[in-house]
């Protein structure tokens, strides 16, 4: 039988997060860690793309009310004039509810949980177009076949610029492509050598560090 990531992501759900790999998971020389966080000015960009959309599991949560920003996303990508948009985890800067996929409307029935790791699962491959939290699965939107352009973390790639970042923490982000193939699997991650932090992609065996100003937030070691 062949690896279902959904199944697999919705079964860990029940348990409160869809696991970190236990340790040891990333080669020598780094340290796994529970997450790494942002203060809002920190981003990654995956380099993680695929004109059909992509099926995105990930660890995470936002900590705390982006109050000076319109928007704010943990995983996203977007054009530079906003007509096509792929956002999988993301919200309005001052509300309390993760967004719906439709500009300037929210999802009242997603509640956010501040500080608390959810299981997100968002599928924007072809015709899907559902985000699910911990189990609970809800509609939302995306649109456009973003040829090219690749997925931000801890902030929102518009073209090549970057926008609505998030005060937020990542544990483990996985990318499955419109033919189910594993584009990228990240995790929270300290180089030894320096204490640089990031995330550590195990597809690519390549550690991406901050490309914004500040440092990121270490959690506690796995």
């Amino acid at each position: 039988m062949s690896f279902d990531p959904v199944s697999y992501a919705m079964g860990k759900a029940a348990g409160g997060g869809g696991g970190g790999g236990g340790g040891g998971i990333l080669p020598s020389g780094y340290t796994q860690l529970q997450y790494i966080g942002s203060t809002g000015t920190q981003y990654i960009d995956s380099g993680v793309s695929d004109s059909s959309g992509m099926l995105c599991i990930l660890d995470g949560c936002f900590v705390e009310k982006e109050v000076d920003v319109d928007w704010a996303t943990l995983c996203g990508v977007e054009t530079a004039n906003h007509d096509q948009h792929q956002i999988f985890v993301g919200k309005f800067g001052s509300d309390d509810y993760y967004d719906s996929g439709m500009a300037g409307v929210q999802n009242t029935n997603i509640q956010i949980i501040y500080g608390t790791t959810q299981l997100f699962i968002s599928d924007t491959r072809n015709s899907y177009n559902y985000m699910s939290m911990n189990g609970v699965r809800y509609y939302r939107q995306a649109f456009g076949t973003l040829t090219g352009l690749s997925v931000g973390l801890f902030a929102l790639k518009a073209g090549t610029n970057w926008q609505a970042h998030s005060k937020g923490r990542i544990g483990r982000v996985r990318f499955y492509g419109n033919t189910g193939t594993l584009l990228g699997d990240f995790y929270a991650a300290k180089r030894n050598s320096d204490g640089a932090l990031g995330l550590y992609d195990l597809v690519t065996s390549t550690f991406f560090t901050n490309q914004g100003t500040g440092t990121f937030v270490a959690g506690p070691a796995v």
